[in-house]
């Protein structure tokens, strides 16, 4: 009986590990934090991607941390990319933080900070090679929003 526990256990092990060593690895994964946790409409987040190939599609993940005593269930944000020829596009996001009970939906390993990923883009094709800049804004009803910590981007 213990032998067959000690069996379970291994493979249990074994299977977490290959699905985190499986996990498809990012081309970009950034978190920049905010001046005394605070965003206002004024403070862009300013991410930088530099492009190499135009035939894979991507999944753009925003990407945030917020602590505990956020006072909302969501935060809309609006994403402006701008490519290397100049041409632009204007993504716009909501993302739940918390369910309609009131519980974080992130992750949290550090105590009362939540991050969470959100989708922003599916299945994105950027059309050329070289610098795009993600421009990041809040875009809630409140200037500044508290107790956000950080933002940024997830590119797989």
């Amino acid at each position: 009986m213990r032998t067959t526990m000690l069996r379970a256990g291994w493979f249990f092990i074994m299977v977490l590990w290959f699905g985190v060593a499986c996990q498809p690895e990012a081309d970009l994964e950034v978190m920049l934090p905010l001046p005394n946790k605070v965003w206002p409409y004024s403070r862009a987040i300013v991410i930088p991607y530099y492009n190499t190939d135009t035939l894979k599609p991507r999944q753009i993940l925003l990407r945030l941390r917020h602590s505990g005593d956020y006072p909302y269930r969501n935060l809309h944000t609006l994403c402006y990319l701008i490519g290397p020829t100049g041409d632009s596009m204007i993504v716009q996001t909501r993302t739940m933080l918390s369910n309609p009970e009131g519980r974080w939906l992130g992750q949290s390993a550090m105590g009362d900070l939540y991050t969470l990923s959100d989708t922003m883009m599916r299945d994105f094709r950027f059309r050329s090679q070289g610098m795009y800049r993600f421009k990041i804004y809040q875009h809630m009803r409140v200037n500044p929003v508290p107790s956000v910590e950080e933002v940024g981007l997830s590119i797989h």
